[in-house]
């Protein structure tokens, strides 16, 4: 996975210049789509494991996440879906796809959450996969109807999709139903996880089970996998792997390394979404990283930058500046660039105090072209100069 800190920083910066309820409706829409990018590149990928009644999804979940972690004792067809992220917090949330404000229960009484009709719940688990991704849980039906809408709101925030699938009935046609209704994003980066390998009569029809899993899907799965889930348990205990021969053997091992491969993969294509947007909302204001050798030869950029930062103070003082809405967002992502870049060099930190103090208080919304699209130039060719060049 490359490295996604540039991109969100400039996304953080647009969204922070900007209020939504104060943005025109023709700019909401915009506004959304930056804050959807902010937070797939901010939060880990998030792994949806679905299927229908019985498929061995709810057992996979416990057994990457930690055992003891699913309540018992409430039917999986009355479970809402249930995320799984790192913490050690003794609690389980409440929570709404219409809200940001979660309802926390001390406990794992789920039976006193679920009186409060959520949409979803959030419990929290140790297990360093979680430190990773998150792991979405969806309720267990055989009704197409049903796990269509359990399934939709996910869907649309999941980054990977894990499709458990019993090997002793595969990929039912209620199935193929319900995964073509999904969002073509995350079924374009989805794994089909045959389980139930374990049972004999299985590993007797292997070949023929995944022959024929072959062929009806086509090339519909990035990855068609086996997974044994009794052998997986003991080679596992509360999210961590104790035996790696039967970890490896269960399927367990194959599944995780695709798992995160696939996360990485969504998080990179978050990050190029990112540059599209900033490039479309900003034009050739945002700021492009450079790679090494661009790096490597530019010139020492203390001095040029010292020189734009003098001119853009002038200009502010006085008052000769245009007033460009958008901008404000662009400048503050070259300045934090420029912090970072910079480190303890008071100096540069010092100027930089002054250009920020200086946007604050200006009465215009924001820079003009031309002055902060030199203060960005030289800004990312400093944020990558090799050590010494400045």
């Amino acid at each position: 996975m490359g490295d996604i800190s540039h991109d969100r920083l400039v996304l953080e910066a647009f969204l922070s210049a900007q209020t939504r309820a104060k943005l025109p409706a023709t700019e909401i829409a915009r506004f959304d789509q930056a804050a959807a990018l902010q937070a797939r590149l901010t939060r880990p990928p998030q792994v949806l494991v679905a299927g229908e009644f019985s498929s061995g999804k709810s057992t996979l979940a416990n057994i990457l996440v930690g055992a003891d972690l699913m309540p018992t004792g409430v039917l999986a067809t009355h479970l809402p879906v249930v995320e799984f992220g790192h913490g050690t917090q003794d609690h389980i949330q409440a929570a709404w796809w219409d809200s940001t404000s979660d309802l926390s229960f001390l406990g794992k009484d789920m039976e006193v959450l679920l009186a409060t009709a959520p949409d979803f719940v959030r419990i929290q688990a140790p297990a360093s996969l979680l430190r990773q991704v998150r792991i979405i849980d969806t309720p267990g039906t055989g009704d197409p109807a049903i796990l269509k809408d359990a399934v939709h709101n996910v869907a649309k925030r999941a980054d990977v999709l894990v499709w458990c699938t019993n090997a002793v009935q595969s990929w039912k046609e209620s199935e193929r139903q319900s995964w073509s209704q999904l969002p073509d994003r995350i079924r374009a980066r989805s794994i089909l996880l045959v389980t139930h390998m374990d049972l004999m009569a299985v590993k007797q029809n292997k070949d023929r089970i995944f022959n024929r899993l072959e062929k009806l899907v086509g090339d519909g799965f990035l990855a068609i996998l086996p997974f044994a889930a009794p052998l997986a348990e003991t080679a596992i205990t509360a999210g961590e792997v104790t035996d790696k021969v039967a970890w490896r053997e269960s399927g367990g091992e194959a599944l995780i390394e695709h798992m995160l491969r696939f996360a990485d993969a969504a998080r990179d294509e978050a990050a190029h979404e990112a540059r599209v947007f900033v490039a479309d909302a900003l034009g050739d204001l945002a700021p492009e990283p450079l790679d090494g050798a661009d790096a490597a030869a530019d010139p020492p950029l203390l001095t040029v930058w010292r020189a734009q930062a003098t001119s853009l103070l002038h200009h502010l003082e006085a008052g000769t500046l245009e007033a460009e809405d958008r901008l404000r967002a662009a400048t503050s992502g070259a300045i934090a660039l420029l912090r970072a870049a910079v480190g303890d060099r008071s100096e540069v930190g010092e100027v930089l105090d002054q250009v920020e103090a200086h946007i604050g208080a200006s009465s215009s919304a924001d820079l003009p072209d031309r002055v902060l699209r030199a203060l960005l130039q030289v800004g990312r060719e400093l944020a990558h100069a090799p050590p010494g060049a400045t």
